[in-house]
């Protein structure tokens, strides 16, 4: 429900806002009906002056507002036996629902309203001075009168009311015994000079004791009676002036001439001076001059007599283009305004340059080495008298023409350069050609030194070298003229393995990087190892005696030269080759013995084969000393010993067991 009430006060509030605005306009709608629309504003009170005009009527008082486009009519009647001049009309506009006036036109010079006339009308068609049609509004008017005794009158003529008041005719006054003269007639101009014009008119009465001359609405100077002519000085030249003339006695002054409208002569500029020149190229000549005249409206470029170009006030240069290469031109200029052209300034011959041979094009290279490299283009032009090349944007030669090719040389391996070449002759030199980046390559890397080459077992063979280069990416082995490995940079030794024994290898080595392989090293040679003979096989330890042991074996090699034995992990004896077995001895009675045997030769020793543990036999019991026969009863073992104490044991317990015990 709060929601309802707050939508119907907002309801209210708007049409109290718009009963507010209306009700004004209804209001000033029915007071205007009421009222006259004749008013006077301005003029001054009946009683002291009688010149002003009885009564006009403003706008059509059926109308509260006027439409687009309508025209709005204004009425003077009653007028006084007086030539009125109407010098403004001002026409203030207010567009509906607005609250202020606006100047909306304003009209100067409107013209004069002749004595024999009883009425003046003045239509306006709602148009401002740019043409635009007023919209929907009301207006006043606002009118300047120039009456007969040289009074301005201000009427505002109104439809909105404002306290107006109307005034009755005067009573009519007898005229002065002196009368007005007659306004002068014919009035004509002449420019003497940019700041001179002659004015003459014709008298047409005889009763004026002088004549005033206005210039732009304003007295600038007064001549006796009976004079018909004036010279006006000290004007501006090329401006526009208005003149009028009015006689005048002690009743007052006539009404004012026709209007003369005049402007100025403007004088000659003065010719510019200093001319001077500068070639830009073979077809381009900048002018340059001094300018000496402050009301030129341009200048006239002159080549060879003919006028080619205009420029603006206050310039002094000019480029002239399109023009031929070594030819002869000669050049004026003049300053010009509205008074016509000066004279012409002193001639200025110059010689266009030969023309600027064309820019070679097509520049590509060639790498002759990490230092050198060759250039070549394609001649584009006829008139060159040589190239320049030029590196990293500075010039390192200059060779003749019709030459299409050089060669760079001293240059940095592995460095950036950028190349462009360009043609030249008397006149300058050409554009660059495009520009050509490279980068030299790296330089191939020296050759290694003192290879040296050293047998290290039957399939391996080691070589060791000197690095005298510092750019090699690696190094490549060569084994009879073919590529068997290769090593990274600043490595200095390599192993070739897998190789056959007792064969003869033969090696060189080169450095290598991106621009290829140095030259090789010495030739060097290294034969390869017998081969480790195999290992011994079923080697078996057998005990003899007591102190001996014979171990024995099978012989699975054909090239060793001979056999180590160990014993306990220590060798005790070297054999011959095909050997296959040995007799160990000085050995102790029931003494544990583990042995080994290995196959060797030149090239090493073969792995060890185990016989496991052996123990030799107790020593038997030695024989008796051959002396004088002893018989001796027969001896008691141990067995027969512990029998007997077995049985004696036996015995006592049964007697004890017997006794009670």
């Amino acid at each position: 429900m709060r929601r309802y009430w707050s939508a119907a006060l907002v309801v209210v509030a708007l049409l109290i806002g718009l009963l507010v605005t209306v009700a004004p306009l209804s209001q000033t709608q029915n007071q205007e009906k009421d009222l006259r629309y004749s008013f006077r504003f301005g003029c001054p009170q009946p009683e002291n002056y009688d010149y002003c005009p009885a009564r006009y009527e403003s706008l059509n008082p059926e109308k509260e507002t006027y439409e687009l486009g309508e025209e709005v009519k204004l009425i003077f009647s009653n007028l006084k036996d007086f030539e009125y001049l109407v010098e403004k009309v001002e026409v203030h506009f207010k567009p509906l629902f607005e609250h202020e006036f606006e100047l909306f036109y304003v009209e100067k010079e409107v013209g004069p309203i002749k004595r024999e006339r009883n009425e003046w009308v003045w239509v306006w068609d709602q148009k401002n001075s740019a043409g635009e049609v007023a919209g929907p509004g009301r207006f006043y008017v606002r009118i300047t009168l120039n009456c007969c005794r040289n009074y301005r009158t201000y009427f505002r003529v109104s439809r909105t009311g404002g306290g107006g008041v109307e005034l009755q005719p005067p009573e009519e006054v007898e005229e002065a015994e002196v009368r007005l003269p007659e306004s002068p007639g014919s009035l004509t101009t002449r420019i003497l000079s940019p700041s001179e014009i002659r004015l003459s008119w014709q008298d047409n009465s005889d009763n004026e004791s002088g004549f005033r001359i206005y210039r732009n609405g304003n007295e600038i100077a007064t001549v006796g009676a009976n004079v018909t002519a004036y010279t006006d000085t000290g004007l501006q030249e090329g401006k526009s002036y208005t003149y009028r003339v009015a006689s005048y006695n002690q009743s007052g002054e006539s009404s004012l001439s026709g209007s003369r409208r005049i402007k100025t002569s403007v004088s000659v500029s003065e010719p510019p001076g200093s001319l001077s020149s500068r070639v830009l190229s073979p077809s381009e000549i900048r002018l340059s001059w001094q300018d000496n005249s402050d009301n030129e409206s341009g200048f006239r470029i002159y080549r060879n007599g003919n006028p080619i170009a205009t420029v603006n006030a206050n310039t002094t240069s000019f480029t002239d283009t399109g023009l031929a290469s070594d030819t002869d031109y000669t050049y004026r200029i003049s300053s010009y305004n509205a008074g016509g052209e000066s004279t012409l300034s002193g001639p200025l011959r110059i010689t266009t340059p030969v023309e600027v041979s064309v820019s070679p094009g097509g520049l590509s290279s060639r790498v002759i080495s990490p230092t050198e490299i060759e250039l070549t283009w394609q001649d584009n032009s006829e008139n060159e008298d040589g190239f320049r090349v030029y590196r990293n944007g500075k010039k390192i030669a200059e060779v003749g023409a019709n030459t299409t090719s050089y060669v760079d040389t001293g240059l940095e391996e592995n460095t950036n350069y950028t190349y462009r070449v360009a043609s030249f002759n008397e006149a300058g030199e050409s554009s660059f050609s495009s520009g050509l980046q490279l980068t030299t390559p790296v330089g191939v890397p020296s050759s290694p030194g003192r290879l040296r080459t050293e047998t290290i077992s039957p399939t391996r063979i080691k070589l060791t070298w000197q690095d005298n280069s510092d750019n090699e990416s690696g190094f490549r082995i060569y084994r009879n003229g073919n590529t068997v490995g290769s090593v990274g940079a600043n490595t200095t030794s390599y192993i070739h393995r897998g190789l056959e024994s007792e064969t003869r290898y033969c090696y060189q080595i080169v450095a290598y990087n991106s621009s290829g392989e140095s030259g090789t090293t010495n030739r060097n040679c290294s034969m390869t190892l017998k081969s480790i003979p195999d290992l011994p096989k079923n080697v078996k330890a057998t005990p003899l005696t007591s102190s001996e042991i014979k171990l024995s074996w099978k012989d699975d090699s054909d090239n060793e030269d001979g056999f180590r034995v160990y014993r306990n992990g220590v060798e005790i004896a070297t054999l011959g080759p095909n050997t296959t077995s040995y007799v160990d001895t000085g050995l102790g009675a029931n003494e544990s013995y583990s042995y080994e045997v290995s196959a060797y030769n030149d090239s090493g020793e073969s792995g060890l084969s185990g016989s496991g543990s052996v123990t030799t036999p107790r020593a038997e019991a030695p024989e008796p000393d051959q002396g004088e026969a002893v018989e001796e009863g027969p001896s008691i073992g141990q067995r027969e010993l512990l029998a007997g104490i077995g049985i004696v044991v036996m015995v006592m317990g049964y007697i004890y067991s017997e006794m009670g015990g």
